[in-house]
């Protein structure tokens, strides 16, 4: 590594570690720079393949889940419109029978008026009947008054 600049040139193979200038140095079985270098990047592509692997499985379990959601959101809307099947029929049975029904009132409504008409006709015969007997029943006191006068006199 060269003095004037602080980072390390790879072309000139200058690393920020010392290497021990005398191999001796260097523990038994410990890799060599070149080989170490292609431990880490064995290590490197080893730690990027699990963590595709597990974006993998993320995706896969994500595509799971969609698909399961699908279904039940297809499910509930097959209920929905079956429902509403049903229900649609039920108020068109609902309906036919409030229109049966006004129209049951509707009759009712027609023979009630009718028989108030008559009654009240029937009332009205009554009345001057009534009428016309007061008259009398007032015409027969007032005779009867009068014969108790005259038998008083």
């Amino acid at each position: 590594m060269t003095t004037s600049n602080p980072v390390p040139d790879p072309v000139k193979k200058e690393s920020r570690i010392p290497h021990p200038a005398d191999p001796s140095l260097v523990p038994a079985g410990a890799p060599q720079k070149q080989e170490r270098d292609y431990l880490v990047i064995g290590l490197i592509i080893a730690l990027m393949a699990i963590v595709v692997a597990g974006f993998f499985a993320l995706d896969s379990k994500i595509d799971a889940m969609e698909t399961g959601l699908n279904g039940r959101i297809d499910a509930l809307i097959i209920r929905m419109d079956a429902l509403e099947t049903t229900l649609n029929a039920r108020i068109d049975a609902l309906s036919g029978r409030i229109d049966g029904l006004v129209t049951r009132i509707d009759s009712l409504e027609t023979t009630l008026n009718s028989r108030i008409d008559a009654l009240s006709s029937r009332i009205d015969d009554l009345s001057s009947r009534i009428d016309g007997l007061e008259t009398a029943l007032n015409a027969r006191i007032d005779g009867l008054y009068e014969l108790m006068l005259s038998l008083k006199a």
